[in-house]
């Protein structure tokens, strides 16, 4: 089958060249909507294709943004629905999005840096880095770029990510607030064999610590294992102390189901003996029993990144205020009042 060209368009719509050229690019303001439409009829009538090379070469753009991420997917998983968030504003703008694994572990030499940004091929990028990056793609990221928002990563500029302080102090405000006073926050520890550090667990730390101390409640941070198949123990340790908790705050579903488990296996009720609260989770069931927790928002992290990083595209020079993103409560059936004594 014969390729459609612009001049077949032309042809058949009896206008330039450039005219057809001009509406199938969407800089059409200048010509009458009868025009517009006749073009875009014939267009579409003929089975026109836009070529996205020529397209690019034209107008500088290559109509896609890259998604940086680790190769590592314990380093930096990618969640769906920030996925589903930043194509959803994609798609508003007739965008498509690449994917791209940068290396995780330090001591990556500078061919590990991703293609998409040693050679530019993508209108603006989105790096997803929960976690501390490789110095390699640090130095890289340092010089000139394409267009970039940090997604996770609390910056005072061009970054969105969720706002974890401010979940854990109203996790444990909604705590206290029922009578709870010995709320330990249980949270997993940094693989040690890992290099790359965790930037999302400090925040939720300093958080959790601030909100006690405000409600002049100790804080109890308690360091689980790496290996989540050492979890149970400590839990069941704690849980078994003569001033045991009356709720539990972990630092996400994970350690909550494990928990919740512990506490079937001391015969305490949940949320009758003992409240269990996720500081940052989707909507989860443990037990049977729906999940208290504060929402990860990654939905909105992701709509709000690509929405930043399209102003960048057109302003690339402007530094942009970063955005927190508020996690909402989700009351589920496993918190209650303290009980007495």
């Amino acid at each position: 089958m014969k390729k459609v060209t612009l001049k077949d368009i032309a042809q058949e719509s009896g206008v330039s060249i450039m005219t057809v050229c001009y509406i199938l690019n969407g800089r059409d303001k200048l010509f009458r909507p009868q025009t517009r439409q006749t073009v875009l009829a014939t267009a579409a009538r003929l089975g026109y294709k836009p070529n996205a090379a020529a397209k690019a070469v034209l107008t500088g753009r290559f109509g896609c943004v890259a998604l940086l991420f680790a190769e590592n997917a314990i380093c930096s998983e990618l969640p769906t629905p920030l996925l589903s968030g930043i194509q959803d504003e994609l798609e508003l703008h007739d965008l498509h999005l690449v994917l791209s694994r940068f290396a995780a572990q330090e001591g990556s030499d500078r061919q590990a840096v991703p293609k998409v940004l040693r050679q530019a091929l993508a209108d603006g990028l989105l790096v997803y880095a929960p976690r501390d990056l490789p110095q390699p793609l640090e130095e890289q990221l340092a010089l000139p770029q394409p267009p970039l928002v940090w997604i996770g990563r609390e910056r005072p500029t061009d970054a969105v990510y969720a706002d974890l302080r401010a979940a854990a102090a109203k996790a444990v405000q909604e705590l206290a607030s029922r009578g709870h006073r010995r709320i330990p926050f249980l949270y997993p520890a940094t693989d040690p064999t890992d290099k790359v550090q965790h930037c999302q667990l400090q925040p939720r730390l300093e958080g959790y610590q601030a909100a006690m101390a405000a409600a002049g409640l100790t804080p109890q941070p308690v360091e689980l294992p790496a290996d989540n198949g050492g979890w149970m123990e400590p839990c069941q340790r704690l849980l078994a102390t003569s001033e045991r908790p009356t709720a539990l705050l972990t630092l996400c579903e994970m350690v909550a189901d494990v928990a919740m488990f512990a506490a079937a296996k001391a015969g305490l009720s949940v949320p009758g003996d003992l409240s269990l609260m996720a500081l940052l989770a989707p909507e989860w069931t443990v037990g049977g029993q729906a999940l208290a927790a504060m929402e990860d928002p990654q939905h909105e992290v992701g709509r709000r990144a690509a929405q930043m990083l399209l102003q960048k595209i057109k302003q690339p020079q402007e530094p942009i205020p970063a955005a927190a993103i508020p996690c909402q409560f989700l009351a589920g059936e496993t918190i209650g009042p303290a009980p007495a004594g």
